[in-house]
Order: C-alpha cells, then structure tokens, then sequence
C-alpha cells in the first residue's frame, strides 16, 4: 500500500473510533453529516460493516476473540510468511494496522499468535535501528495484565511487525454490561489495568491510547492491556515524536493530545485511565462544559436517566473522576499510582486525598470501615474509647505510610515524568542539522549514521537519572525505606535504557537496603533480588543469575 492509501486508511480509522462509541441512530446521523471522498467513504463503511459483524471495533489490537474474525476473500497476504509466522486468519484491519492470527511451527512444536502489521514502511539504517530499539523496550514489557510481546521485526518491504500473545477476552465494557457488575467490582477491574500502565511508566514507557476496544477481559475476570507502545512507533514512523499526534482516539485522548501541543507525557495515561473509569460507571466517555472542564459523573448518569446510579457516583468518585480527567494536565493525580491509591480508598470506605473531607464526613467512613467494634461502641463508652484510640493509631500510621508514599510518587514525578529517549534524539538530529547547515553530502551522510538515540540515553543519564540518584542519597539518607524504594526504581529506569551496570549497581544498593530495614525474607527484599537475576540474566552474566535466584528464594 502507497502512502496515499496508508494516510486514507488512518483518516478512516479516527473517523470509526468516532462513530463506534455512538449508538446506531446517532452514528448514522452523523455520518450523514459528514461529506467524504469517495474512496475514504468507502473504507469506513467497510470498517462499521465488519464492526456489525462481529461485534468489535476494527482498530485492530493485538489479541482478538477468534470467533468472528474478518472475511478473508479479498486479502493477498493470507498464506504468506511474515518472520517466521505463517498467516492464517485475518482478525481486523484499521488505520494503524491489521492483525492475523497467525502459527509458528518448529520441531516439536506449535505456537499460535497474534500478528500485528503495522501501516507504515521504514527505509534505512536508522529506521530500522529505533524500530529494534523500541522492540527490545516494548520485550521488558512483563506484566500479568500486558499483552505480551513474543516477535517482530521487519518486512523484506520495510513493513514492521509485532507478535503478541493472543487473547481470548471481551472488551472491558461490555464484559462489565453483560455481568450487570455493580460499582465496586468494576472499580477493581480497572484497578488491575491502573497495575499495569503503572508498571509500565515505572520502565518508562507510556501507553497513549487507553480505550475500551485495547483492554479485554477473559471468562475468568483477568483484564489484559493491548497495543503498548504502538501509538509511540507511529508518531515516530513520521517524525513527531516530540508531540502528541492523531495515534489516538478522540472520545478518550487527553485534550494536550487533541491539541498536540505538548510532548507525551504520564499524564496522558492517566487522563486515559479516568476517562476508561468514567465510561465503565458511566457507560459513556467524559462529557466536557463550556470550559473544557469534565461534567461531574453524576450529573451524566442523572441526564441518562439513572437517579440511583447518580447517586452513587456523588462525592468521592465525582472527585476522583475530576482529578484524573483535570483539562490542565498538572491538576490531575501526579502518577497513576495516586489514582489507584484514591480507588483503593473509596474501596475500603477511607477518606480520599482528591476530595477535601470534614470531620463527620471521616467519621461516617470510618463507621463503616469498623462496623462491629461501632457497635460495641454504643453498647460500652469504656469500649468506645479503647477501639477509638486503636482505631487513631491506625488511621496515625496510614497517614504516615500514605505520606511516605506521596514523597516517593512526587520525587519520582518530578525527576522522571516525561522521559522519552527517541524525543530527546529526534531534538539532537534537528538541532545539529540546523548547526551545520549548509553541509556537504559526506557530512549529511554521516549525520544520518549517528546514533542519536544512544546520544539521547547519555543525556538523560548524565542530566536526569545521575542528579536523581545523588538527590535519592542526600535526601532521604535517614529514610532507608524510602531510598531503597526510590533506587528500585531508578535501577527499573536503566535497565529499561539497556544500561545494565548502573542498574545492577543501584539495585544492589535498594536490596541492601531492603535487607536492612524488612529482613531478608520480606517481600521487598525477595523482589529485589529477583530483579537483579533479571538483570543478570539481561547482562548474560554466567554464573550470576543462579546466585541471585538461590537468594531471593532462599
């Protein structure tokens, strides 16, 4: 496909993330609304076909329910080898992408999985290098609740592929709308894809395009997060890696995205969680006033006709959904981890930190957090007292641990938020290209040789991450805990940069630690030390991995 035929097919696509989320009758009214070419008119009505068919949005995500996949009559590339992966079955087709389900067969064994082709050709020794680099970022990439990445590469076309695991799911939403799951449980279902968005800024990469149709839950209530870091190698494909781009869906981009007049940041990934939340309590994406802000969730559910489901949404989690789904991005929670940490607490019926609370309001949860020694209370005011003053203990040592981690979550904001190396070297090229303008073609030639990338990851090591290890240690030398914990996660950020030494060196500082203070068969410490097996084993150090192992289980 030329690159006229590419650029219809992703217009085509964001038309159809607009459509899809629209009931039948507003879909078809406003695509009546809209005047199309001819051919681009054509391929939207073939994507909402298909969507009719089976029940999907064709934006295709890596893992798809087998059942009901895409006809195949007319596809060439059935058949074919793409890799070492034999295509079987067309799944989806989108702007972006289209995926098969595909087999790999070797001596004594069959592998089935979910090819990804992606709309885009890369040409030359640069290209093909960050396409490999992003490969090995997106590999790191293991987590439960992650589709995980199992091949790629490229094309003898210059067409890049990813293999990810296939999954055998339904969207989260509508897995949430057959159940008829009440609040709480669909608050813990998001809670598993908070986990791993988390996880994956902790190795610095952000998702960008959080949505129902890329988060599939299976029979068993296991949520699984698709298409990580597609958004990051389309934006990357064309050279605007610095900003954010249209590798999005409207209805639950952030409005920095919509705009694209900031480079992508954390912050994307959490409007994209509130705005995933909002939908699934909602059963529709955030609604905007006059002035850009999101309309209260209950005030949605009440204009929809839900009184009772207003009410619920009334109070702590209008507040959590205004935090996440702030306009300006530096009101918003400062880490996904803040989020979850507020879900958690509404959860458990504690007072949450988006939400300002009086002291009844703090009391009334704490009634129902306790509801037998309540009881008691009223039966016996010695009684009274006594679970009282355990009870202020406890809410005493929550505080000091919930402060303890908001100095954990705002240091590693302020230090690490925003980090994309592949930004950092697109800026390198720009700049020295214009430093030695004009420049004779063996200049030009050996510019386009460099590695900027790598000039990047030194960067950033030499003005970020080094300054940040050396604040870690000065600023909470009397807080092993915290230390150990902050240096757990710079050593994640090396290791996702492939600068493996410094990040042995640091978390063999954070394990130390973690020993010292939890002991050495607490669960910090025991994940310490699986870390640096990792490690060793990412540094093909012989011998190494086995003494790490025997350690964390032993």
């Amino acid at each position: 496909m030329d690159a006229a035929e590419r650029e219809q097919w992703r217009e085509a696509d964001r038309l159809f993330a607009r459509l899809i989320e629209l009931d039948e009758p507003d879909r078809e009214q406003l695509l009546a609304s809209w005047t199309l070419p001819p051919a681009l008119h054509d391929k939207l009505q073939l994507m909402l076909g298909a969507s009719r068919r089976r029940h999907e949005l064709l934006d295709a995500p890596p893992a798809l329910p087998l059942a009901g996949a895409v006809p195949d009559r007319i596809d060439p590339l059935l058949g074919r080898q793409v890799g070492d992966w034999h295509l079987l079955e067309l799944l989806g087709r989108g702007g972006m992408a289209a995926v098969y389900r595909a087999e790999r067969i070797g001596g004594d064994y069959r592998q089935v999985a979910a090819v990804k082709l992606l709309s885009l050709v890369l040409n030359g020794a640069a290209d093909h290098a960050r396409f490999r680099r992003e490969r090995m970022i997106l590999a790191r990439l293991q987590h439960p609740h992650i589709a995980r990445l199992l091949d790629g590469g490229i094309d003898p076309q210059g067409t890049p592929y990813l293999v990810m695991s296939l999954v055998d799911g339904q969207r989260i939403d509508t897995w949430c709308e057959q159940r008829q799951l009440p609040l709480p449980a669909r608050v813990r279902l998001l809670l598993q894809v908070c986990a791993a968005v988390a996880y994956a800024h902790r190795q610095l990469v952000v998702h960008r395009d959080i949505k129902p149709s890329n988060i599939l839950v299976d029979a068993d209530g296991h949520a699984c997060l698709l298409d990580f870091g597609i958004a990051r190698l389309l934006d990357a494909s064309d050279g605007s890696s610095t900003h954010c781009t249209r590798a999005f869906t409207p209805d639950y981009a952030a409005p920095e995205q919509r705009a694209g007049n900031l480079p992508p940041s954390t912050a994307i990934d959490v409007y994209g969680l509130g705005a995933m939340l909002h939908r699934l309590l909602t059963g529709r994406p955030p609604q905007a006033d006059a002035h850009g802000e999101p309309l209260p969730a209950s005030s949605v559910a009440r204009a929809a006709g839900h009184p009772l489901h207003a009410r619920a949404l009334a109070g702590d989690l209008d507040a959590i959904l205004g935090c996440a789904l702030a306009s300006d991005p530096g009101q918003r929670y400062p880490a996904v981890d803040a989020l979850a940490a507020d879900l958690h607490a509404w959860l458990d019926h504690r007072p949450i930190h988006a939400r300002r609370q009086g002291r009844w309001q703090r009391l009334r949860k704490l009634v129902r957090r306790n509801r037998l020694a309540s009881a008691l209370a009223l039966l016996c005011l010695a009684a009274t007292l006594v679970a009282g003053g355990a009870v202020l203990r406890s809410e005493w040592q929550a505080r000091a641990q919930a402060r303890e981690l908001q100095a954990v979550v705002t240091f590693q904001t302020d230090m690490l938020k925003g980090i994309d190396p592949q930004a950092l070297g697109s800026k390198l090229r720009l700049a020295t290209a214009a430093a030695i303008e004009p420049a004779p073609a063996s200049a030009a030639a050996a510019l386009e040789q460099m590695d900027f990338t790598g000039i990047a990851v030194d960067l950033l090591d030499h003005a970020v991450l080094a300054p940040a290890t050396r604040a870690v240690d000065a600023r909470f030398a009397q807080q092993p805990r915290v230390r150990a914990a902050l240096l757990q996660t710079l050593a994640d950020s090396y290791g996702s940069l492939l600068r493996l030494d410094d990040a042995a060196r640091l978390q063999d500082t954070a394990t130390a630690l973690f020993e010292a203070t939890d002991g050495p068969a607490a669960p910090h410490t025991l994940a310490s030390l699986r870390a640096r097996a990792r490690l060793a084993v990412d540094a093909h150090a012989a011998g190494g991995e086995g003494v790490w192992c025997r350690r964390a289980v032993g």
